[in-house]
């Protein structure tokens, strides 16, 4: 019946509009392009059916928001205090159990039981229509303030004796070295990632968590199946996957990262720990080599990914550069990028700079990874051929 009614105001407005729209044209633009004029004719109702049904949309979820906010209003919970065990045998509570008495008519402080207890019972002289009295909040602060009451309930005495504070266990921060491992959500995870709260990149704006760090609070769903990454976005950050993508992470990360079935989503996942390990907290040069060694072999595992050869090769020439002298560098005669590979721009610019000669190596570096280099047949077919003329006509 709703959407009946719907339709028919959809349409008795439109129909209005349209014939209000007819005589602004025929009276008001007759030198306009007739094109234009049929298109504003019929283009203009159409927009404002479409206003006016948002409009109304936005009132009637404002008007439901509010009717909820004052049903809540009207009963709210109960508060949840402690009962204490004279409550539990229906014995009477005291009057001058500390409402409202002072001097000589003040007996003793009430427990937060007692409190409960007698703001709970009807008062005969309060003439308000939702027949709840008005509690004394003050008296019931300094009450309270005074006088600490000892749990009674055994399943909380039990937990002070078994579970002291002291003994609470605490989850790994921080960087977890190669070697070791911590356990999350019942599975073992060897070492070169983050674990913990992560912390925040920037304090102003949007404020973006570091997404490689492991938080062992989050929730995470039953079991990984989500292989393929469908909940994955393309940047993306463990506390902003779903609970299904989490847990698929972990499976991964606890097999070995060696399954290139799961999506290359969650290997960079996995990456931007390492890149940060790498470049931002500067660890030991044995380290820097166990991450470089990982980075070549998770370029190995998703060769086929042009995406991860891209990004995972950059990160290899920066960490070349990083950690290894500029002579050093050893010239490259392949490259799949669109433009010269980090270490052949720095080897070259190096020694132009020092005015040295290039030697034919390094020219020869220079043009197979030229992103517009272009080489004939035989040159592709026959390489070691290729390159050995290519160095006797150039010396």
């Amino acid at each position: 019946m709703g959407r009946l009614l719907k339709l028919l105001r959809i349409i008795f407005f439109y129909t209005v509009f349209l014939f209000l729209s007819t005589i602004v044209v025929v009276t008001a633009l007759q030198s306009w392009p007739e094109d234009a004029k049929v298109l504003l004719t019929f283009v203009t109702p159409a927009f404002l059916v479409w206003l006016n049904e948002k409009r109304r949309a936005g009132r009637t979820k404002q008007s439901d928001r509010r009717n909820k906010t004052q049903g809540s209003r009207r009963s709210p919970a109960p508060s949840k205090l402690p009962i204490s065990e004279s409550l539990r045998k229906n014995e009477p509570v005291p009057p001058s159990a500390g409402f409202g008495t002072t001097g000589k008519d003040r007996v003793a402080p009430a427990t937060g039981a007692e409190l409960y207890a007698h703001n709970r019972e009807p008062d005969t002289s309060s003439k308000r229509h939702h027949g709840h009295p008005k509690p004394d909040h003050a008296s019931i602060n300094r009450d309270t303030r005074e006088v600490r009451p000892e749990p009674t309930d055994l399943g909380t005495l039990q937990k002070r004796e078994i579970f002291p504070a002291t003994a609470r266990r605490r989850h790994h921060q921080g960087w977890v070295p190669p070697g070791q491992s911590v356990s999350v959500r019942g599975r073992d995870i060897g070492g070169m990632v983050y674990i913990g709260t992560p912390p925040l990149l920037n304090t102003c704006g949007f404020r973006d968590k570091c997404r490689a760090y492991i938080d062992p609070s989050l929730p995470v769903a039953r079991s990984g199946d989500d292989l393929d990454g469908d909940g994955m976005p393309y940047w993306p950050g463990y506390s902003d996957i779903s609970p299904r993508c989490r847990v698929t992470y972990l499976d991964w990360l606890a097999g070995g990262r060696a399954d290139a079935a799961y999506n290359p989503g969650y290997m960079f996942l996995y990456f931007y720990g390492l890149e940060r390990r790498f470049f931002v907290e500067d660890p030991p040069e044995e380290e820097k080599r166990q991450i470089r060694e990982e980075v070549q072999r998770l370029a190995q595992l998703y060769a086929e990914n042009r995406s991860v050869q891209r990004y995972l090769g950059e990160f290899l020439e920066i960490a070349k550069i990083a950690t290894t002298g500029i002579d050093d560098f050893a010239p490259v005669y392949q490259s799949s990028g669109w433009e010269l590979p980090l270490s052949v721009k720095v080897a070259i610019g190096t020694r132009l700079s020092k005015g040295e000669r290039l030697d034919a190596d390094w020219v020869l570096s220079w043009f197979l990874c030229h992103p517009e280099r272009s080489l004939r047949t035989p040159a592709t077919r026959c390489r070691d051929e290729f390159l050995a003329l290519f160095r006797l006509r150039f010396e």
